[in-house]
């Protein structure tokens, strides 16, 4: 089930990715970037977790590979949300092409951080 909708948020992302690009020339050497935010804490640097295993797998399924098509922002709010607020607007500055967040509560933070 986890991996089906990580399918679909892939599907849906790399679709906004692509879509602008059919009728652009890309430039050269511009590495797509995607945002990460959760809520959560981070991992220690060598442990996998189950979201972003199935999330590097779903991206090279569609043939993205992190740090050579694709770069990936992963950003962990610690458990607060004024800090995930702040990464919100911390990675709207970064030139990211998506966004994504692990729920609907984040998503509506996410909209309100966006909309003035």
């Amino acid at each position: 089930m986890q991996r089906s909708i990580i399918g679909l948020m892939l599907t849906l992302a790399l679709s906004l990715l692509m879509g602008p690009r059919a009728t652009n020339a890309q430039q050269p050497g511009h590495v797509p970037r995607i945002a990460v935010l959760n809520a959560g804490f981070p991992p220690a640097a060598s442990a996998s977790t189950p979201f972003r295993d199935a999330f590097r797998h779903e991206l090279r399924e569609r043939g993205w590979v992190e740090g050579h098509t694709i770069a990936i922002e992963w950003r962990w709010a610690e458990g607060s949300l004024d800090r995930f607020a702040s990464l919100v607007a911390e990675v709207i500055r970064l030139p990211v092409e998506v966004l994504v967040v692990p729920n609907t509560t984040t998503a509506r933070l996410t909209n309100s951080e966006l909309t003035p």
